[in-house]
Parts: structure tokens; sequence; C-alpha cells
């Protein structure tokens, strides 16, 4: 009687305790397994994770790459009213894919009236209109646009390119899907060759007076990435101007100057001249610069006297 006694008080302090938070020493054996019990989480209860059986199993097939275009335009930061504006066009596939349909798209500025472009353009009425076709892997593509403000207020030019891709699939129609093709190996982008590209730019001012002594100067700049070889500049005055020749330069309203054997990538050749205003009217002065390689650069200059 004392000893059932004594189990029922002991089992009342194990539940007193584990009510408080606190087990007696003496709990023992009769709190490990109560705790072990509490320790256990039920089991989860739902349905398992269903797993893929049939064709759909298979390994998805590799996404070819997608082509990335980009786009850069560079334009001189300031120019004199009256005097036309080169602008450069560079559409460049960055990406291991080739871009089809490459179009670029240049709306003319309501203040500035489009001279000339190179490559020529497919339409240049409303925007300036280039379709490029296909642009490969790696490939670049530079264009020239040139454009004369209409006014003194600043001219923005905006050039957008849009190219096409797209993806083909094909679904098997039988009792079992055919294995799936591999994956092409991309193609290696083709390696640039160095090159020359030159930029001629000349200045001077925009107005004169009869008889005024102009001042010109030019600037002859390798912007490629080879040496450009033997480099020749000349200028053609027109008969409103009149050639003022220093010591060493020949007389004549068609100037040339020594070839340069070899202009580095980067490397600037200068010169200024002076000329005397003959007649009224707009004059321009027009000057060029080759190179052996088959660069070719142009630009002009109109002064209204």
């Amino acid at each position: 009687m004392d000893s059932t006694h004594h189990a029922s008080r002991q089992a009342l302090l194990v539940v007193l305790a584990l009510l408080a938070g606190v087990l007696p020493p003496s709990a023992g054996v009769w709190a490990q397994p109560f705790r072990l019990a509490q320790s256990q989480e039920p089991p989860l209860v739902g349905a398992p994770p269903i797993s893929p059986i049939g064709p759909m199993s298979a390994a998805e097939p590799a996404d070819p790459p997608t082509p990335v275009v980009s786009l850069h335009v560079r334009a001189p930061a300031a120019s004199a009213p009256g005097q036309e504006i080169d602008y450069r066009i560079l559409v460049e596939n960055l990406s291991r894919a080739a871009a089809h349909h490459v179009v670029v798209r240049a709306p003319l500025p309501a203040n500035a009236a489009f001279v000339r472009a190179s490559p020529e353009p497919s339409s240049h009425d409303g925007p300036v209109i280039w379709e490029l076709e296909t642009l490969q892997t790696g490939a670049s593509k530079e264009l020239l646009l040139t454009l004369k403000p209409s006014g003194a207020s600043d001219v923005d030019l905006t050039a957008r390119v849009q190219f096409e891709h797209g993806e083909s699939v094909r679904t098997h129609i039988g009792a079992e899907a055919p294995p799936l093709p591999t994956a092409p190996a991309a193609p290696t982008p083709p390696t640039a060759m160095p090159k020359a590209a030159l930029r001629l730019r000349m200045t001077g001012p925009s107005q004169a007076l009869l008889n005024d002594i102009i001042q010109f100067q030019l600037e002859v700049v390798n912007v490629g990435t080879a040496d450009a070889l033997n480099v020749e500049v000349s200028d053609s005055l027109p008969a409103g101007l009149q050639h003022l020749p220093r010591a060493g330069e020949q007389a004549g309203n068609t100037l040339t100057w020594p070839a340069v054997a070899a202009l580095r990538p980067g490397q600037t050749w200068k010169n200024d001249y002076s000329a005397v205003a003959k007649e009224v009217g707009d004059q321009e002065n027009v000057a060029q610069a080759t190179a052996g390689d088959g660069c070719r650069e142009r630009a002009t200059w109109k002064v209204r006297v």
C-alpha cells in the first residue's frame, strides 16, 4: 500500500514539474520516456512529390545563343553655325549568334538637312535608314552621316538599331519521341584585322569681310588600329579665296603637303594656312586626306564674305 502511494505521488510530482518547466532530479526514469515522446515530430501528411515519367523526363535541349547588337554615335561637341556636322555610327554584334535583318534608323532633326552618308542609305527622305541585312558574330559596321544645320540652335540626333532573332522547334507525332538533336557548337568569333581609319577636321571663321585674311586649320587623326601609310593631305580653295603662301609653300589655290610615311594609331597631323577673301558670297573650302591602304576622308568649310 505504501509503495503504491509512493508511486502515485512520484508521478504527480513529474506532471507538476513538467507544467512548471522544472524537473526535479528525482524524476529520473519517469521524465526520460516522456521527453522522448514529446520530441518526436508527427509525420508529414500529404501526397509525395510527383516524379516525371515518360517522354517528358528527357533532358531539355540547350537554347541557342541570343544576339546582342550595340550602337554608338560619335559627333563633335560644338560646331560653327552653318558648318556641316559629321556623325559616326558604329553598329557591332557582341554575341555568339548572328543578328538578322539589322536596320539602323536616324530621324533627321527639324533644324538640320541631309548632306551625304556612307554607305549609301536605303532612304533619307524621312529618317535616314540603313538596311544592313545580317551581322555575323563579332562583326561591326561603321556608318557615316553628314548633316547641315539650318540655324543657330543645338542639333539633336538619335540613332536606333533593330534586328530579328527567332528560334524554331519541332514536335514529333508518334508513339516514341525521337532523340534530341545535339546542340551545334557555337561559331568562333572572327578575329578582327587591324586597319587604319582617318578623321579629317577643318576649322576656320564662318564669316569674313572682303580682303580679310582668313586662317584655316587642318587636323588629321588616325582613329584606326593600324598604321596609316603614305598619308597625303590636299586642299582646294574656291575662286573667291586666294592662298597666301608662306616660305616653302607653293602658290595657287590647290595646296598639297609632303606625304606622311606612317601615321600611327592615335597620332595627329596638323597644319594651318592663310587665304585672302577676294569675292563676296559663300566660299566653300574643300580638303581631303588619303592613305595608301585605301583610307579616304573629306572635310569642308564654308565662309560667308
